[in-house]
């Protein structure tokens, strides 16, 4: 069987040419594979399981519109701050160890190590599914120290949730209590706004419009009769003013020739007369009647005796003059009247003419209260289920996290595999043995059998001397491979001594190679891969 330039039994020849290769790549790369997977340190986890329980009470509307999954992403914020981890690494006394990390990198270590996986509903990019459960879980290098700190995280995310709900429902039930009081204030300012301004422009409220309008209607007709009623008076006074000027009483009008004594005489008679019909004689009444009559009787007597044109010129006299005042009188009460309508009209037409200012500014008020009213019954009301969401936290009969599974101490560790690292770097080191095996081979361009030189020189050889190596080189490759295996067996176990002892731990070297390398995830997906 050939393949090429090559026959089975010339690629069996450079195998055995090679070995040295493959043995040495064995030997070097093995044993570190070895010792790192018998010195990595055991990583323990533990792990628990909490679920979501939702609202027990579905008649009260909660005020915690927060979802459980964002809720648990604060906490884990929260938590993994640089102050609560540092509180928890000198509680636990983590990393004691390690004394060669710092601060910073005992921070990132805990934060590496601290996972919280979430299990949620299918949902959408645009609203993701609810959250159904969560675990959380801590991994360290002791089972005590992980299943420790495991609980006191999940004791730390119940509080948290616990606190922030509440903190929540107090902060919105604190916040309508302010709502509804800056409310009722301010209803209160606006009612003393609108009292006040009604009682400032009490004359020109809408209300009492039509009945103004019809009082300076009757205002306005009251005027104009009362100013008819002047003029005839003023005519009368002039007429009056006229004949005493002139003389010419036969001009006016007589309706009556006696004075006013006499009027008066004539008077008390006829009520003498009435009197004496129902009174004796002798009745104080009738005494005091008589003598006031007797008494005009003696006042008028004297003009009685004289002349009676004369009498009837002086009466009449009198008579002009008395009614000339009456005039002056009632005409000075009419221009009162008159005065005191002219200023009731001015101060209707003005309050007429405000009336739609008024009545505007008095619509924004009530507008504005309305709207307050509103907003008030609206605060009322979300203050109303505020209380109730409170109530309900501080119940906790709200959505809360629940402990299904508490965290354990772990009987084994999970990490890391040491057979599979072992058989990993025992694989790694063949399959590199045999490639530097094969890449010798290829680099070397040497002829080395008959049927090589044909394949390469199309020239068919007479005949072929092998190779005869000599008593001395046979010893000295006998040497070679001797030394080789002591090499192996003692300068590498010598190398990891010495680093273990003056440069670092192995272990701790070999979590350093591991994580610059990536290979700690890698050898985690492998795990996977194979059902660990």
């Amino acid at each position: 069987m050939t393949f090429g330039a090559y026959r089975l039994s010339d690629i069996l020849s450079a195998f055995r040419r090679r070995f040295w290769l493959l043995v040495l790549s064995v030997g070097l790369i093995s044993p570190v594979a070895l010792a790192v997977a018998y010195f990595l340190p055991p990583k323990y986890r533990s792990e628990a399981l909490i679920l979501v329980e939702s609202q027990q009470i579905s008649l009260v509307e909660s005020t915690v519109n927060v979802s459980a999954a964002e809720r648990l992403q604060l906490i884990r914020q929260k938590l993994m701050t640089r102050e609560n981890i540092l509180d928890m690494i000198a509680r636990f006394n983590l990393y004691a160890e390690r004394t060669d990390l710092s601060p910073s990198q005992k921070i990132d270590l805990v934060r590496e190590n601290t996972k919280i996986e979430m299990t949620t509903l299918p949902g959408t990019r645009a609203q993701p599914g609810a959250l159904l459960s969560f675990t959380i879980s801590f991994t360290a290098n002791s089972a005590p120290m992980a299943a420790r700190v495991t609980n006191d995280l999940v004791s730390k995310v119940l509080a948290e949730n616990l606190r922030s709900r509440q903190s929540r429902a107090e902060g919105t039930l604190s916040y309508f209590q302010q709502e509804v009081e800056t409310l009722s204030a301010r209803l209160g300012e606006i009612e003393a706004e609108i009292t006040r301004f009604k009682n400032e422009n009490e004359a020109a409220l809408p209300d009492s419009l039509e009945f103004r309008r019809a009082e300076l209607a009757s205002l306005q007709e009251r005027q104009f009769q009362r100013e008819q009623s002047r003029l005839a008076l003023i005519e009368q006074k002039r007429t009056l003013e006229e004949a005493l000027r002139t003389g010419r009483l036969a001009a006016l009008p007589q309706p009556q020739q006696l004075s006013q004594e006499e009027r008066d005489l004539q008077a008390l008679r006829n009520v003498l007369v009435q009197r004496q019909a129902v009174l004796a004689e002798t009745h104080p009444e009738i005494i005091a009647l008589k003598r006031r009559i007797a008494a005009l009787e003696a006042a008028v007597a004297p003009g009685v005796g004289g002349d009676p044109e004369a009498v009837r010129r002086t009466a009449a006299l009198e008579r002009i003059e008395a009614e000339i005042a009456l005039l002056d009188k009632q005409i000075a009460l009419l221009d009162r009247q008159q005065a005191e309508d002219e200023a009731r009209r001015a101060a209707l037409a003005e309050s007429i003419a405000a009336t739609p200012g008024v009545a505007m500014e008095i619509s924004r008020l009530e507008r504005q209260y309305a709207q307050l009213q509103d907003q008030y019954a609206a605060a009322a009301a979300r203050l109303a289920a505020a209380r109730e969401g409170a109530v309900l936290e501080d119940k906790q009969q709200g959505e809360r996290f629940v402990v299904a599974e508490q965290p354990q101490i772990p009987e084994r560790p999970f990490w890391p595999n040491r057979p599979l690292i072992a058989a990993g770097g025992v694989a790694f080191s063949i399959m590199l043995g045999l490639g530097l095996m094969v890449l010798a081979e290829l680099m070397n361009s040497s002829i080395r059998t008959a049927h090589a030189l044909e394949y390469r020189t199309g020239l068919k050889p007479v005949v072929s001397i092998p190779y005869v190596r000599t008593r001395g080189e046979r010893r000295r490759r006998i040497l070679r491979w001797v030394g080789l295996a002591l090499l192996l067996a003692v300068a590498i176990p010598a190398l990891l001594y010495a680093v273990d002892q003056f440069y670092l731990p192995l272990d701790a070297l070999a979590e350093k190679v591991f994580d610059a390398l990536g290979l700690d995830s890698i050898l985690r997906i492998i795990e996977i891969r194979l059902g660990r």
